[in-house]
C-alpha cells in the first residue's frame, strides 16, 4: 500500500470483543441533510478504495425502502464484476452500474454525483471511476422516506452483519453538498494519483 495513509473497514473474526465479527463507522447520523434525504438538494462523494473482497462501501440508505444512497460491488455470490450506484430521493430512485468493479486495480477512485435539479434522467445520477463518467442513470423507480438515516461504511447501513460486509481500504473520501463538475471530479482524482500510485 506504500506511504498511503487510509483506513481498513472489512470482515474480520473479532467475536470474543463482541463486535458481530466486522468493522464499520455508523457513528455520523445524517438525518436531515442532503446525503440522507437528496431530495433536499444536491451531493457530491468521492474516495479511494483498494477492495479486497466483499460488496459494500458507502451506505446512508440507498439500497432500502428508504431515501439515500448506495455505493456498492455486487460481483459477488455468482454475479459478474459491477459497480452498483443508487439514490432514492423521496420520489424516485435512479441506479446504474459499471461492469468493472475495480477489485483487480489496486487504488481506484470512485465518485457518485448526484443533480437533484438534473433535467433529464442521464443529468440526475452520474458515476465516476478514476475521474471518467462510466455511467450515469440507466433505471428508475418508485422510492420512500427518510426511514434509515445513519452514513455507515463497509455495510448497509440497514444490516450490520457480515453478510453484505465489504474488505477494502479506504483513504481521502471527500463529501460535498453540491453536485461537482466533471472537471472537478478529475482535480480530485488528478491531485491525489501520485499519492496512490495510479
Amino acid at each position: 500500500l506504500g506511504n498511503v495513509k487510509a483506513l481498513r473497514f472489512g470482515r474480520y473474526d473479532d467475536t470474543a470483543n463482541d463486535n458481530g465479527g466486522y468493522n464499520y463507522y455508523a457513528r455520523r447520523q445524517m438525518s436531515g441533510t442532503v446525503f440522507s434525504n437528496p431530495g433536499n438538494g444536491n451531493f457530491t462523494i468521492q474516495y479511494w478504495t483498494y477492495f479486497l473482497s466483499g460488496r459494500y462501501v458507502v451506505s446512508t440508505g440507498g439500497q432500502t425502502g428508504s431515501t439515500g444512497f448506495t455505493m456498492h460491488d455486487n460481483g459477488e455470490g455468482g454475479n459478474p464484476p459491477d459497480y452498483f450506484v443508487s439514490v432514492k430521493d423521496g420520489a424516485n430512485q435512479y441506479s446504474s452500474r459499471y461492469n468493472d468493479d475495480g477489485k483487480s486495480k489496486g487504488w481506484v477512485n470512485h465518485a457518485l454525483v448526484w443533480n437533484n435539479d438534473g433535467s433529464s434522467l442521464q443529468e440526475k445520477l452520474k458515476y465516476f471511476q478514476n475521474g471518467v463518467i462510466q455511467a450515469t442513470t440507466t433505471s428508475q423507480s418508485s422510492s420512500q422516506t427518510d426511514t434509515q438515516t445513519l452514513w455507515t461504511i463497509g455495510v448497509p447501513n440497514n444490516n450490520l452483519t457480515n453478510s453484505y460486509a465489504g474488505e477494502f481500504w479506504m483513504s481521502d473520501l471527500k463529501a460535498y453538498d453540491r453536485a461537482l463538475s466533471e472537471y472537478e471530479v478529475g482535480v480530485n482524482y488528478n491531485g491525489l494519483r501520485a499519492k496512490h500510485g495510479v
